[in-house]
């Protein structure tokens, strides 16, 4: 977090994404900024859309 700042989100944010089943909840969008105001945007979903092992 110290070198990349955009890495800095909030653990809710994380916690919402990754939770965010599209069958139950939409995607999760959010953005952060880094210290010379560069935007990354984040649109997450849960990963067992891609890798579900059950």
């Amino acid at each position: 977090v110290k070198n990349d700042v955009s890495k800095d989100v909030l653990l809710s944010d994380i916690c919402i994404g990754t939770s965010a089943a599209p069958t139950y909840l939409p995607a999760h969008f959010f953005e952060t900024k880094d210290s010379n105001g560069n935007i990354k945007s984040y649109n997450l979903a849960d990963g067992g859309v891609a890798a579900n092992n059950p």
